[in-house]
């Protein structure tokens, strides 16, 4: 599973890519005492330290770590911490050498976390400043340690593992632009960073892992741009077919038959589209008007349906948190209004072994499907 901000470049907000959490991953076990009403939010042990911009990474072992971000009086954070589902209580958990927002989190075949990138504020100039720095969490000891570092540094950018077990990062923003078109390559094994293919003319990128092995790369700034394949046999790019809107604040699901949703716009009207990589075509969405979210984290859940976390409403140019949430329907194409948070702001959003959805930031709450 691997976990993106994007944080500093539009409105505050926290998505969670699932890839590789497909319907039938594994075995769904019973949902816990904490369980609500079907379609509703209940909620759970609250965190340590409230937070947003941070990242949720589910653990082999069913718990989730929660990594950096920022508190809720701005201040950038190197603490992380565990829910364990089976108590609803928040645990303190080894630190980060360095504070980061905008950074990924993604976790490995051997079960430990690679956490990459970020930003790390201002400079004395008022210059933003990122880091090429990575480090590992070890569940079993619950600390950190050093990796090698990327390339160059890049923040909001996209991270994937791949089926051979590299992970794959791309985009992003660093202080003199050079991230933005550039991709490279984390080999577990050896604990290093190779340069692979560039993008052409990207920025904020998301990645999400196909069926198939390739990964899609969806560009959320500027005007609408096709998406972007890699294909790690040849280490290149190519084009998709133009997408349909461009986004903002974007999100994906890998659905069950191999297409990927995606969500993110100024406009909810405007935000929702899916593509086959069969047939290289982008499909609108429909009956998304009336979702009232700009954007927010998604989850495939173990219906086949896709649960789309409320986040951001934007109206004339304003941005307003919203508790609304709604369900994607693969199999008609539409949008349902669903039970809403009970609390409003940036979550990040993470589907449990027992099917549940964990929404984590200033407060922690469970929805059953």
């Amino acid at each position: 599973m691997t976990c993106r901000n994007l944080y500093r470049f539009a409105v505050v907000r926290t998505l969670v890519l699932a890839a590789s959490f497909a319907v039938g991953s594994g075995v769904i076990t019973p949902f816990s005492a904490f369980a609500g009403t079907s379609r509703t939010w209940t909620a759970t042990g609250t965190l340590n330290t409230p937070r947003f911009a941070h990242t949720a990474t589910l653990l082999q072992n069913g718990q989730v770590l929660v990594t950096g971000g920022e508190d809720l009086t701005k201040n950038f954070l190197t603490s992380a911490e565990l829910y364990n589902p089976a108590t609803g209580k928040w645990t303190v958990t080894g630190s980060t050498a360095t504070p980061r927002v905008d950074h990924t989190a993604t976790l490995l075949p051997n079960g430990e976390v690679l956490v990459a990138g970020g930003y790390l504020g201002l400079d004395s100039s008022y210059h933003a400043i990122y880091t090429a720095t990575a480090e590992l969490y070890n569940p079993s000891t619950g600390q950190w340690k050093a990796t090698g570092s990327m390339t160059m540094p890049r923040g909001s950018h996209g991270a994937t593992l791949l089926a051979n077990g590299q992970v794959l990062v791309a985009g992003g923003f660093n202080s003199d632009g050079t991230s933005g078109n550039t991709a490279e390559l984390y080999n577990p094994s050896k604990g290093t960073w190779t340069a692979t293919g560039n993008l052409p003319n990207y920025h904020l990128v998301v990645l999400i892992l196909l069926q198939d092995g390739r990964a899609l790369a969806v560009d959320e700034s500027g005007p609408a741009y096709p998406g972007q394949l890699y294909d790690p046999s040849t280490g290149q790019w190519t084009s998709t077919t133009k997408m349909y809107y461009s986004h903002t604040g974007v999100s994906t699901a890998l659905l069950p038959n191999a297409d990927v949703l995606v969500y993110g716009n100024t406009f909810s009207c405007y935000a929702g589209e899916f593509y086959n990589p069969s047939t290289n075509i982008w499909a609108r969405t429909q009956n998304q008007c009336y979702n009232s979210i700009s954007y927010g984290p998604m989850q495939l859940l173990g219906t086949g349906k896709v649960l789309l976390v409320g986040n951001t409403i934007m109206y004339s140019g304003h941005a307003y948190s919203t508790t609304n949430c709604a369900l994607y329907d693969p199999s008609t194409n539409t949008w349902t209004l669903t039970g809403s948070l009970l609390q409003a702001g940036a979550h990040s959003a993470t589907r449990l072994l027992n099917g549940q959805v964990l929404a984590a930031g200033v407060d922690a709450e469970l929805y059953t499907p």
